[in-house]
């Protein structure tokens, strides 16, 4: 498939994950009763068309791939709990620039892991993001207190889990679809938030429509024309790019949190913002780059 036509889908796909900020705003339900309901809608609304489908499949994976499956589908539901918790603390501006900084964590496990080499002016564009990170985290920390450093903290702690997403994504999408793929995690991913639920003691049901509702959204939304189609995406594109094309988030997040709750960002926010963006920017610049001179070699 064309590249170019794949990192625009990806663009799209991020527009539809940006509505997930204002939906955990609207519900009042904690944060790992929204991830449960979010990943049950998903996995119940996709389970017609793989049981129908993919059976064999499903069968027919190795017990090493089920087991990477297994971790892939727990760490998304703590990306996801630690994601919709830091929205209680900080803003939403700060919270999706500082979520998608997972670029950094991608490229570190990617050189550990997969030994691919980061060029000087990818480390450049990642120590820009970093900067970034860092004027947000003190700007929270002036005009918000503790509680928005805590929120920054959820926020960078959720990248980090998205990181190890992402790599697991890229290599197990090398030999499985990505309808069985996601419809294993997203399965996992409800069963361990509903083991945290009952754990904690916090109870499973008896929340307002609304909160179903947002979860609801969700699920169609967010992760059915979002993350399902990043992990179609991570077999055309690197998984470090995957992530850094999540730069657009921050800015669909940032006009829906003004729209609906007046949410403007401070002004060292939104420098920050500037920043972390443009250190984004250049190392997506800077990651097609070098799979352009690849594929030319």
């Amino acid at each position: 498939m064309d590249k170019r036509a794949v990192e625009l889908i990806l663009v799209a796909a991020t527009a539809f994950m940006s509505v997930s900020a204002i939906l955990v705003r609207f519900s009042e339900a904690p944060s790992m009763v929204l991830v449960f309901y979010r990943m049950l809608f998903t996995a119940l609304l996709m389970s017609p068309f793989i049981l129908w489908k993919y059976r064999s499949e499903i069968r027919s994976i190795s017990r090493p791939d089920m087991m990477m499956c297994v971790a892939s589908g727990v760490i998304l539901a703590l990306h996801f709990f630690t994601y919709f918790e830091s929205l209680r603390y900080t803003s939403i501006t700060s919270n999706l620039v500082l979520v998608n900084t997972s670029a950094f964590f991608v490229a570190v496990i990617s050189l550990i892991v997969f030994k691919e080499r980061m060029s000087f002016k990818g480390w450049l564009a990642i120590l820009i993001t970093f900067i970034g990170s860092f004027i947000i985290s003190m700007s929270d920390l002036s005009f918000g207190g503790d509680n928005a450093l805590y929120g920054d903290f959820l926020a960078i702690l959720g990248a980090l889990f998205f990181s190890f997403y992402a790599v697991i994504g890229r290599k197990e999408r090398r030999d499985i679809s990505v309808m069985t793929y996601t419809f294993i995690i997203y399965s996992v991913a409800a069963l361990t938030s509903l083991i945290l639920l009952l754990i904690s003691g916090e109870r499973v049901v008896g929340y307002e429509g609304k909160d179903y509702l947002c979860a609801l959204g969700m699920a169609v939304f967010c992760t059915l024309l979002g993350h399902t189609v990043y992990n179609w995406g991570f077999k055309y594109v690197t998984a470090s790019f995957v992530s850094v094309v999540a730069l657009s988030e921050p800015i669909f997040g940032t006009i829906l949190g003004i729209l609906f709750f007046g949410e403007v960002p401070t002004m060292y926010i939104f420098i920050g913002s500037i920043v972390t963006l443009f250190g984004m920017y250049l190392f997506a610049m800077n990651e097609n780059r070098m799979e352009n001179d690849k594929e030319g070699a």
